[in-house]
């Protein structure tokens, strides 16, 4: 698990993003970031240190997308094209408009 705040709005050069690459799922709530391998790993985390999140809430405050190698909380559909132009998605997933977990190629 990976806790801190993220910045989407910290856009990177075009330098960066042609060797920016997606690490991987993450939440975001509460300014901490949370990482696993898939969103259910993240899930866990969260649940961790907000054992409660999904029974005081909705959970609506919770924010979904992916990790980069530059450390940037992205979303879902930013995340697909990063994953794209690296050759990161699955053949069954080139057609797809927003990135989840199992869409990425192994060892990612």
């Amino acid at each position: 698990m990976e806790q801190g705040k993220g910045n989407p709005d910290n856009k990177p050069s075009d330098s960066q993003r042609r060797t920016e690459r997606i690490r991987e799922a993450a939440l975001e709530y509460n300014g901490e970031r949370f990482t696993g391998h898939t969103h259910t790993n993240a899930i866990v985390e969260l649940m961790k240190a907000y054992p409660d999140i999904f029974k005081d809430a909705s959970g609506d405050e919770v924010a979904y997308g992916f990790v980069t190698t530059n450390n940037r909380f992205v979303s879902s559909d930013e995340a697909v094209e990063i994953a794209r132009e690296n050759d990161q998605l699955l053949p069954n997933a080139e057609g797809e408009t927003s990135l989840r977990s199992e869409h990425l190629k192994g060892g990612e």
